[in-house]
């Protein structure tokens, strides 16, 4: 969440859940590696190109691409999600039937320590922020990260990791939708363009086999 966090800093936070949209596709190509059985089908890797084109065509005319502060935030979305997608194909492959609670509470333990390491003096001063902003973090910390997370956990070992990615695939339009109405963020034809692509990509992505197959049923027929 740290990547994700910062990334926000640059970004519309729109744009950022379209780049978390892509954890079925991340979660696919990490389980192309690390999980037994897992194919890249055809309909799988053009559904990655279909994505990736989507996010091409969101950031291209919006992301001044001369800022490096613009390139590193977009390369930190992405370094986020593919953390989180890896985190879940590693708790498939290595399920050794622990609880979800303690799988939230020892992530949530080594987290703050290593940002106590890496940033000591959060401990000791405390940043003047208004309501809206303390009540933010404070629904982050906990519906948004514990609870929403011993939930995700929960339902991971029960589901496989690929479809665990799919409850990402309405993110991307909701988001968009509630930042602009909420924050104001940019909305136009280009990224309603370019989410139209990710979601596109997904489905073909996850549902591409089961849409060849009535084809190739109906050519084998005629």
């Amino acid at each position: 969440m740290t990547p994700i966090y910062f990334a926000a800093q640059t970004m519309p936070s729109g744009w950022i859940s379209i780049i978390f949209g892509l954890t079925p596709i991340l979660t696919g190509i990490f389980s192309y590696f690390l999980l037994k059985n897992f194919r890249l089908t055809s309909n799988k890797v053009l559904g990655i190109f279909v994505s990736f084109s989507g996010l091409i065509v969101v950031f291209s005319p919006h992301l001044n691409w001369h800022s490096s502060l613009a390139l590193h935030g977009l390369l930190l979305a992405l370094l986020g999600s593919s953390f989180h997608s890896l985190s879940t194909v590693l708790v498939k492959r290595y399920n050794h039937e622990v609880p979800h609670t303690h799988v939230v509470a020892g992530t949530v333990w080594i987290s703050s320590v290593v940002y106590t390491v890496l940033h000591p003096s959060y401990l000791l001063s405390f940043p003047d922020m208004d309501m809206k902003a303390l009540g933010s973090i404070l629904y982050l910390g906990s519906v948004g990260s514990v609870f929403g997370f011993i939930l995700y956990y929960y339902i991971l070992k029960r589901l496989d990791a690929v479809r665990i990615g799919l409850i990402t695939l309405i993110t991307p339009i909701v988001a968009v939708f509630l930042g602009h109405f909420l924050n104001k963020e940019p909305l136009d034809s280009m990224i309603l363009l370019g989410v139209a692509l990710v979601i596109l990509g997904l489905i073909v992505y996850e549902f591409g086999h089961k849409i060849r197959k009535p084809h190739q049923k109906m050519e084998a027929n005629g």
